[in-house]
C-alpha cells in the first residue's frame, strides 16, 4: 500500500505507533538497508520514496513499513487467504487509527510462484503460454515476458521468466519458471471504509488470472485449497 502523509515530519512516527501493537505476534524487528539513507535523500528520489525501511517478522509473515509504504508478505508455504486477509486488515486498521496518512494512493496484491522443470520447455509446459518469434518457439528458450492489462477494474502486471532462481529465507534455493501477478488499484475511492471489499475483489481477480494461466495438470499438481 502506498500513501501520502500529512507532513514529512510525521513519517518517522508511523512505525513507533504501529509496531508496538503488533509485537506480540511479530516479535522480531529488522532495519532494512534503506534505513541507512538519510530521509531527505529518500524523499527526493522517486525510486526510494516507496521503499520499506523497517520490518517485523512473525513466523512466515512479514510486515514492512516505510515513509510512504506498508506491506504484508508471506513466505512459502502460503497460509491461505482466509488467514492472510485478516493480517492485512489488521495493519490497515492500525494505520487508520494512527491518523497520520493523508491519502491512500494505491494498493496491490502480488503473488509469485515457481513452477518446476529442468529446462524452459518443461517449465512453460505448466502454463497456457504460447509464443513464437518468426520460426523460433519462445517456450523452448530462456524467455522472459512482462505484460500489463486491465481486468475487473484493476491493472494487472503478469510476468513469466524461465530458469529463474529464488532464495527462501531458510536458505534453500528454488529454480524454475517464475509466474508473478501484481493486481493494482490506483487511487482507491474511500479506501479506509472499503478496504475489505476492495481487497476481496483484487484477490478474486488475481486468483482468476493465476489459475487461468495454468494447465489443468499444473493446477492439480499444486493441490489448491479452493475458497482460500
Amino acid at each position: 500500500m502506498r500513501f501520502s502523509i500529512e507532513s514529512d515530519q510525521v513519517a518517522d512516527l508511523i512505525p513507533g505507533i504501529v509496531f508496538p501493537r503488533l509485537r506480540k505476534d511479530f516479535p522480531k524487528t529488522e532495519a532494512l538497508p534503506i534505513a541507512q539513507i538519510p530521509k531527505v535523500i529518500r524523499d527526493q528520489n522517486p525510486e526510494l520514496r516507496y521503499q520499506a525501511s523497517r520490518r517485523l517478522i512473525g513466523g512466515r509473515l512479514i510486515i514492512s513499513l516505510g515513509d510512504r509504504v506498508a506491506a504484508v508478505s508471506c513466505v512459502k508455504p502460503y497460509i491461505g487467504w482466509g488467514e492472510f486477509q485478516p493480517v492485512i486488515l489488521r495493519l490497515v486498521g492500525l494505520l487508520r487509527e494512527a491518523a497520520l496518512i493523508k491519502e491512500v494512493e494505491r494498493f496491490s496484491l502480488k503473488y509469485s510462484n515457481m513452477l518446476s522443470g529442468g529446462n524452459p520447455k518443461e517449465q512453460f509446459a505448466h502454463t497456457r503460454f504460447a509464443a513464437t518469434l518468426a520460426e523460433t518457439n519462445l517456450v523452448e528458450q530462456l524467455t522472459q515476458i512482462r505484460t500489463e492489462f486491465n481486468e475487473g477494474g484493476f491493472v494487472n502486471i503478469v510476468e513469466l521468466a524461465a530458469n529463474a532462481i529464488a532464495k527462501h529465507p531458510s536458505g534453500s534455493i528454488m529454480n524454475g519458471l517464475l509466474l508473478s501477478i501484481d493486481t493494482i488499484c490506483n487511487s482507491p475511492v474511500d479506501f479506509w471504509n472499503n478496504a475489505e471489499v476492495l481487497l476481496k475483489n483484487a484477490h478474486e481477480v488475481e486468483k482468476t488470472i493465476f489459475f487461468r494461466a495454468l494447465t489443468k495438470e499444473a493446477i492439480n499438481a499444486l493441490q489448491p485449497k479452493w475458497g482460500t
